[in-house]
């Protein structure tokens, strides 16, 4: 189903700032729903249904739940994102929680 020019348009906005994420750091769907006057739920959905290959193009592991929680999508598995979060030095909890969120949260302004 083809998506809508304002879908399109949201979407880059999205992969566009995911993208400035530096290594080491997270966001959250919400603080990049905020920059974007968007749901975060929006951004999510986004993410959730990267293709391999955007996938492969933007660090959408970086981008967290709120309170540096990590979600599983239905396309990557939890373990995944842990894996990639862990291999750039940021720790995870056993509640699957970012440790020292405060301090590794990213803001965009």
């Amino acid at each position: 189903m083809p998506k809508s020019p304002n879908f399109i348009r949201i979407k880059a906005d999205v992969l566009r700032l995911v993208a400035k994420v530096p290594r080491g750091r997270v966001t959250t769907y919400g603080a990049i729903g905020l920059e974007l006057d968007v749901m975060a739920r929006h951004v999510a959905y986004i993410l959730a249904m990267l293709t391999d290959d955007e996938a492969d193009e933007v660090p959408w592991h970086r981008v967290v739940g709120q309170a540096g929680l990590l979600k599983p999508t239905r396309l990557r598995p939890l373990a995944v994102r842990r894996a990639l979060l862990e291999a750039e030095g940021i720790r995870v909890g056993d509640d699957d929680r970012v440790e020292t969120f405060e301090q590794v949260a990213y803001s965009f302004s």
